[in-house]
This record gives C-alpha cells, sequence and structure tokens, in this order.
C-alpha cells in the first residue's frame, strides 16, 4: 500500500512468509524394499507483521523519515527434531514474541551558509539470551540409541537449557548518529566536508552475550 499526498508519503508492506522444507532422512529409516520408497516430513518458517516507512520533504531542503517494523518469527520444526536434529524436543516449535523496532532521519541544509545537518535514530529490541548444555556424545547415543548426524563418540551436542516458553532478553538498544558538513561549490562540483558523530548519547547496550 503507497501514500502519496503534500509531500508526504508513506509505504506499509505486510509480509507472511510460509516455505515448506522436505527432507529425506535416511539414517532413520527402516528396511525397505523398494530403493524409490522414501520418507517425507515437513518443516515450516515464516514471519508475519507490518514494515511501515513515512517521508517528508519539505522547504529549505528539510526532509524527515520515520518508520517501524512490527512481527516475530514462527517455526515448527516438531516433526523432524528428535528424528534428525536433536534430542532435545522442547524447542522444536519456536514463536518469537511481537518485537518492534523504530527508525528515523532528518536531514537540513541551513540557507545562505551551506551548512548540512543530518541525524539518524534508531532503536531496536534486545537480544535474546541463551543458555547451553554440551552434552557428551555418549549420553546422547544412550538415550538415542545412535550417534547425531555426523558426530564423533567423542564430541558433543549443544542442548539449550531455556526453552522457548522461559526466554529472557536483553535491554533496548537505542543508539543516535549526527552528520555536520560544510557544502563547498566550485562552478560545476559541488562536495561537502564534515564531522560525524557515532553514538552520540554514549549508549552502551551489549551486542552479544555468552554463556
Amino acid at each position: 500500500m503507497r501514500l502519496s499526498m503534500h509531500g508526504f508519503r508513506a509505504a506499509a508492506v505486510i509480509r507472511s512468509r510460509s516455505t515448506p522444507l522436505l527432507l529425506r532422512p535416511r539414517h532413520w529409516e527402516p528396511p525397505i524394499t523398494s530403493p524409490s520408497k522414501r520418507t517425507t516430513v515437513r518443516s515450516t518458517d515464516y514471519w508475519h507483521g507490518v514494515d511501515i516507512t513515512l517521508n517528508a520533504r519539505l522547504r529549505n531542503a528539510l526532509n524527515l523519515q520515520a518508520g517501524t517494523r512490527s512481527g516475530r518469527a514462527i517455526t515448527d520444526n516438531c516433526a523432524t527434531t528428535v528424528l534428525i536434529d536433536s534430542p532435545d524436543p522442547r524447542n522444536c516449535r519456536n514463536v518469537d514474541p511481537f518485537q518492534t523496532t523504530l527508525r528515523g532521519s532528518v536531514t537540513y541544509t541551513l540557507p545562505k551558509v551551506d551548512v548540512l545537518f543530518s541525524a539518524t535514530m534508531r532503536s531496536q529490541p534486545g537480544i535474546a539470551l541463551a543458555a547451553n548444555w554440551l552434552v557428551p556424545n555418549t549420553v546422547v547415543q544412550g538415550l538415542l540409541g545412535r550417534l547425531p548426524p555426523g558426530a564423533l563418540a567423542t564430541g558433543t551436542t549443544t542442548v539449550a537449557i531455556l526453552d522457548n516458553d522461559h526466554r529472557v532478553y536483553g535491554p533496548r538498544r537505542g543508539q543516535i548518529d549526527m552528520r555536520f558538513a560544510k557544502i563547498l561549490r566550485f562552478g560545476r562540483t559541488r562536495t561537502n566536508v564534515g564531522v560525524d558523530l557515532g553514538n552520540l548519547l554514549n549508549s552502551n547496550q551489549p551486542t552479544a552475550y555468552q554463556s
């Protein structure tokens, strides 16, 4: 959907994606007499939400842009998890909570002196925290009666301790960047010399966690 009126433009996109995955897990099939026989299982992975972007071009080269993105991802591997991927079926269906990202930018050229001011802002959801347990493959073999695909008896298998019903997220991440530049004109040539200020408010949210 697009809307244009008096210098304003809005765009909204609703996305829905579903991609079934067909697998042929030969390692768990019972003995068969026909080489053409295969077992087909299904895995689904999709995202649904909404993206909205607003643009405004005003006088004196003042440009404004604001947008938001809100949605969630859903993954369902319950038909394949225990058979193929992992001995732990707890997280075979993953339904993320709805999360929202905010973004915006502004640019303005000061008339007569040709000085450019610009700024960008974004606010993003916090990163999901994880806690994992490295299970020896000998233990996994005792539970499943076989080793995980491609695994060695001397190795380990990573099992998530936090399941989807007890997930934990870090604080939201926000950042503001600014730029000041002087526009220089030489005949038909235009250039600018400026200074960039990154992370103006000195936010220090973590970008990764390790457990």
